[in-house]
């Protein structure tokens, strides 16, 4: 393996377009991890509890990405109109993605041991940080303690996908 010479815009660069895909795969998780779970409930007929809670959880990220929203455009005293801020969790959504993998990026040209697990350690940490402590502290989301274990499960299994594509594009461009 030959070492490539480290290089923090290069790290952050293809940080970032990892972050971005990685965004776009979760988005794509998800929505199979939801389509997945209504067919197997359907087999079963246990009346959709599990679908429930997925799209729950769902819906109180698409909240807390539009209160995001809101509350940084109103520090830079814009007003958001309806439609703005319905298509505000997407844009807050790849931006946070996109951002976070930037930071992930240029960390691992400094510091190689934050790529462990092949990028899903980093995607671990940031559902742990971000899901489960800073967004519920904000009051966007329900605590963790108000969560079941499937909507835990669900969040980790996401942000680990996307920890994993985050990584694969990040070692394909650097």
């Amino acid at each position: 393996m030959t070492h490539t010479p480290t290089s923090l815009s290069k790290g952050l660069l293809a940080g970032l377009l990892g972050g971005a895909v990685g965004t776009l795969v979760l988005n794509l998780f998800q929505t199979a991890s939801l389509k997945g779970t209504q067919v197997a409930e359907e087999q079963i007929g246990n009346g959709g509890k599990y679908t429930r809670e997925q799209e729950g959880l769902l819906k109180g990220y698409e909240r807390a990405h539009t209160i995001a929203a809101v509350q940084v455009a109103g520090a830079a005293g814009i007003s958001l109109s309806r439609k703005q801020r319905r298509n505000s969790p997407q844009i807050v959504e790849y931006a946070f993605g996109t951002l976070c993998g930037g930071i992930y990026g240029a960390l691992a040209e400094v510091i190689p041991e934050v790529t462990g697990g092949f990028g899903t350690v980093f995607g671990a940490t940031l559902f742990t940080g971000a899901s489960e402590i800073v967004i519920p502290a904000l009051g966007w989301i329900n605590p963790p303690s108000e969560r079941t274990p499937v909507q835990h499960l669900g969040g980790l299994a996401g942000n680990v996908v996307y920890g994993a594509t985050t990584e694969a594009i990040r070692r394909l461009l650097r």
